[in-house]
């Protein structure tokens, strides 16, 4: 069996680099350039310090359990989705669309009461188009 090995892919034209990969069952494909998350950070939900990211520029801090995670690189609109995660999973979230836009989402960390409260850590992940 052959291998191809490269260090860079660059597509021909405007449009770059795209791809498609087959399901793990093999009966549909997957867009690569739709698939991808395009920004993801971790930090801990008491500072604005990153442990580690990617396509994020910095964490603003709004108040105890409320922040605000910039973008490097905006997306094309407010329609991109965030996923956030923390050490209990059920207390992280979005604060609102109006709050989700192309350079930035609020992330807002609460206890199961409701109650805003610093976690020890978050987790964000975005998908959608970069612009």
């Amino acid at each position: 069996m052959s291998s191809l090995k490269v260090d860079n892919i660059t597509g021909r034209g405007s449009t770059g680099f795209t791809g498609s990969v087959k399901s793990e069952g093999g009966s549909t494909t997957t867009d690569l350039q739709q698939g991808l998350a395009k920004a993801w950070a971790n930090y801990p939900a008491s500072g604005t310090t990153f442990n580690d990211s990617f396509n994020a520029s910095g964490a603003v801090d709004n108040g105890t359990g409320n922040y605000t995670i910039s973008y490097t690189n905006n997306f094309s609109n407010a329609n991109n989705t965030p996923q956030m995660s923390s050490t209990d999973v059920t207390e992280v979230g979005a604060e609102s669309q109006a709050d989700i836009t192309a350079s930035s989402v609020k992330v807002r960390t609460h206890n199961s009461e409701g109650s805003v409260r610093d976690r020890d850590y978050v987790g964000l992940t975005v998908f959608g188009d970069l612009a």
